[in-house]
């Protein structure tokens, strides 16, 4: 998760693309975690 937050901080992903895709992937990420990380992004 934080890979992907400095990531999208620099601009080179979309957070929540990127944690879309992981999802259908089949990563397990809880919905708690998935909105934390969409509120930590636009700080």
């Amino acid at each position: 998760m934080g890979i992907l937050l400095r990531a999208s901080d620099r601009g080179e992903v979309d957070l929540e693309t990127e944690l879309d895709a992981l999802r259908e992937a089949g990563f397990w990420i809880s919905d708690a975690l998935y909105e934390r990380a969409l509120e930590m992004d636009t700080e």
